[in-house]
């Protein structure tokens, strides 16, 4: 699995309500898994969905979203987070 930050990045410019965004990546049972959690600036009911289809056609994948509160994401420059463990 390869994720690159442009990629999530083009996400967000396509949609306007994203003020910022950062993937997951973690393991369950030895399988891959991607969350992206989402700060918007006006939630719409489909939003989630919107999300969802976008990040399927940019990245190839399926992901979970997870819309949180503004400034729950950290400024600390990550947009891909890797979680994952090996034991």
């Amino acid at each position: 699995m390869f994720v690159r930050p442009e990629q999530l990045t083009n996400i967000s410019t396509k949609i306007n309500q994203i003020s910022k965004l950062r993937l997951i990546i973690g393991n369950i049972d030895h399988k891959d898994t991607l969350k992206i959690l989402v700060e918007v600036s006006d939630i719409k009911s489909d939003i989630i969905n919107i999300i969802i289809d976008e990040a399927k056609a940019e990245l190839k994948l399926r992901a979970e979203v997870e819309i949180v509160e503004n400034g729950k994401i950290p400024n600390d420059g990550l947009v891909i987070e890797d979680t994952r463990t090996y034991e």
